[in-house]
């Protein structure tokens, strides 16, 4: 009883750190990131996010669910329009 009780405690820990963070949990400093810019806006290797500057400190953001970031244009976008992923179709808007 109580081996079974621990590992219910183990997993629900486990899925509490897993589901705990949020859009902007994950800052720090990137040489990428010009000081003195704000709302400066980066690709990260996830298609599905990206980092937001602030003075030289960026922060690991999401963007809204089926979205990609489309780093020409400054925002998350429809992933074909985004054309982050080689392995999809790339059909940017002119």
């Amino acid at each position: 009883m109580k081996l079974l009780t621990l590992t219910a405690l183990a997993i629900g820990a486990i899925l509490a750190l897993l589901t705990s963070g949020s859009s902007a949990d994950v800052c720090g400093p990137n040489s990428r990131c010009p000081a003195g810019y704000y709302d400066y806006m980066l690709p990260h290797f996830d298609c599905e996010k990206f980092y937001l500057c602030e003075n030289g400190i960026a922060c690991e953001q999401n963007c809204p669910a089926g979205l990609h970031f489309n780093a020409f244009r400054q925002r998350c976008d429809a992933p074909e329009q985004a054309c982050c992923d080689i392995y999809l179709p790339c059909f940017p808007e002119e």
